[in-house]
């Protein structure tokens, strides 16, 4: 990621972080699901109650159990919102991926356990849909 970019993200986090809203430490995220296609995984979750604090979630990844050495775009959290998710781009088809969602606010920082899901294979890409067709 260019150096101006990553500057200004710290420049936010530092912002958002320092927002009085709340005291109180930061919460595990809760009822994850993950969705895979060939080259991107989505990951979703939510919170137990409606939010008030201020919260960045960040998704940290790999594809060797305990080593996430990569992470996420972050996912600030926005008051009255429980829902969350992030989708991780650019992954190999038919790879197994761990995955752990770290939570951070002013006061501490809480990662939830490791989780793991696979990209699909090429030939296992479909798009579905539910609904009707007008």
């Amino acid at each position: 990621m260019d150096r101006a970019i990553e500057t200004e993200m710290e420049k936010l986090t530092h912002y958002f972080l320092s927002l009085p809203l709340d005291q109180r430490s930061p919460r595990f995220p809760e009822m994850f699901s993950a969705v895979s296609t060939p080259n991107t995984i989505t990951i979703s979750w939510s919170l137990n109650q409606t939010n008030s604090r201020n919260e960045v979630f960040t998704v940290m990844y790999g594809t060797s159990p305990g080593d996430l050495n990569i992470t996420s775009g972050q996912v600030f959290s926005m008051p009255g919102v429980q829902q969350y998710s992030t989708v991780l781009v650019s992954l190999l088809p038919a790879t197994l991926y761990h995955y752990q969602v770290r939570s951070t606010n002013s006061l501490d920082s809480v990662t939830d356990e490791e989780r793991s899901i696979r990209t699909m294979d090429d030939s296992e890409f479909m798009i579905s849909f539910t609904g009707a067709i007008l």
